[in-house]
This record gives C-alpha cells, structure tokens and sequence, in this order.
C-alpha cells in the first residue's frame, strides 16, 4: 500500500480535553488539601475534671477503750478510733456530725460513728483533721469508711489499726489473807484480803483511785468492796501510783481478779489474783 493510500494517525487529545481525567485531579488535589488542614489544625484541649467540692480522707485508725468522749463500750465491745481529714470546697459552711461516717467490715456489715471531736464546722474552702470513733464488736475487721453530706458520698479505705493500749496498767501485785485489818482490829470470823499493786495511768487525762473505783470478785462475779484503801486518790497522766486495799471476805471466798472502774465516762480494767 502506497503512503498515500494509508489512513491518517488520530490526533492525541491535550489533558484539558479529558474530564474524568481532571475530575480524578480535582479529588486529590481537595484530598490532599483536608488532610493537611487536618494535620496542622490546633487540636482542642482535653477537659480537665472538675475539681471535687468535698473530700474525705482516712489518714490513721487505732484500737481504744474509750469513745473520743471518753465514755465505756457494751460488754463485748470496743472502738476504733479513726483520723480523718475532710476538705470543704463548697461556698458555706459545712456542718460536722458523728452520724455522717460508718464503716463497713470485711464481712459486709455497717457501724455508724457515735463520737467526734470536730469544732462542729468547716469554713468554706478550708479543711479540718479530727478524731472519730466506732463501737464494734470486739474481732471485728474494718475496710472502709463512707462519708455522706447532702448528696455527696465519698469512700476511703481503713488502714490497718494499731493495737489497744489499755487506759491503766497494773503492776507488782503482791497479796495475803489474814484476820486482822491494818488498824489492828479483827475481822474473825472473816478473813482480810490485802492487796498492794502499783497502777499506771496511761490515759489522757488524771485517774481517781479512791476506794470505791476498785472490787475484788471472784470466778462467779460476786464482788466485794474496798474495806480499807491507802495511796494516792488521784494518778496524774503518765504517772505510776503505789495503793495498798483491804477487803473483808468470808473463809470461803476464792479471789479472782481485781477490777478497776472509774465511772461510764472514764477508763476501766482488771487484774487477775
């Protein structure tokens, strides 16, 4: 076949001549522009979480004899004793009352506090540590402490507490019977007991030792009181008094144990014979 008789090449259309072609640029030009402005746009600050308007922490517990308002458990029982911190950020006062904290056992069950020495209040934006105590059952294994006020319930674990250091100690008993008292005068046909103890006072504030916070009993709890009491009527806190009593008992009487009670506010104790 001739060159002249050949058909002509079809002409290459420009770029500009294809739209799908530019439409696909268009896409990816758009693409690449939304994902950088994406990549350099100033990301929002994540929320900070709204500061707490009351708080409640536990900072130490112990074992005691006596309530914060000094006053003696139900046989069986004893008091924890619960340090606690507690911040008001609310804009009033905050009202303090016993009965806004309980603790709850490892076992599930639940005991509401029955003293505080709180002032009563705490200032807004201020915070206050103060003393609460717990009546429990004697073995009983706290968890953690509930804090309510209105509507706002705050929890905090109960560390472990420390063991009961006991109000009074007593020491160097020494004791024998006879028939005669320390005036001279004969008890027969009954017998006299005399005892000297040294007693410490480990509490927080002065004992009275006068002869009617001291009973000798025996196995069954039959009590006797102080015929005649020599010493101190009063230990001083941290100090160590030397007190001699005489009880007049029958023959048959077997002693068992010599108890200390100072009253339904004040410490107690017993040591055996």
């Amino acid at each position: 076949m001739d060159d002249g008789d050949r058909l002509p090449e079809p002409e290459e259309k420009p770029a500009y001549a294809k739209p799908h072609i530019i439409a696909s640029a268009i896409i990816i030009v758009v693409a690449v522009i939304i994902a950088a402005a994406i990549i350099t746009a100033p990301r929002p600050a994540s929320p900070s979480p709204e500061p707490l308007d009351i708080q409640m922490d536990v900072l130490s517990a112990k074992w005691e004899q006596l309530s914060v308002a000094d006053k003696q458990p139900s046989a069986g029982n004893l008091y924890l004793w619960l340090k606690v911190n507690v911040t008001n950020g609310l804009e009033d006062d905050m009202i303090m009352a016993p009965m806004a904290f309980s603790v709850e056992g490892v076992d599930g069950t639940k005991h509401n506090a029955t003293d505080d020495d709180s002032s009563g209040f705490i200032d807004p934006d201020s915070s206050a540590t103060f003393n609460i105590s717990v009546e429990l059952p004697t073995g009983w294994v706290p968890r953690k402490v509930t804090f309510t006020y209105v509507n706002k319930v705050i929890t905090d674990s109960v560390p472990a507490p420390s063991a009961m250091v006991p109000d009074i100690a007593f020491s160097n008993i020494e004791s024998f019977r006879n028939s005669t008292d320390s005036t001279g005068h004969s008890q027969a046909p009954k017998d006299v007991l005399h005892v000297s103890l040294d007693l410490k006072n480990q509490w927080t504030k002065d004992v009275d030792t006068i002869a009617d916070t001291f009973t000798l009993v025996d196995a069954s709890n039959n009590a006797i009181t102080v015929h005649i009491k020599t010493g101190p009527d009063m230990i001083s806190v941290g100090s160590t008094g030397h007190l001699t009593l005489e009880f007049v008992i029958s023959a048959t009487f077997v002693p068992s144990a010599i108890e200390y009670d100072m009253g339904q506010f004040g410490p107690y104790g017993s040591v055996d014979l």
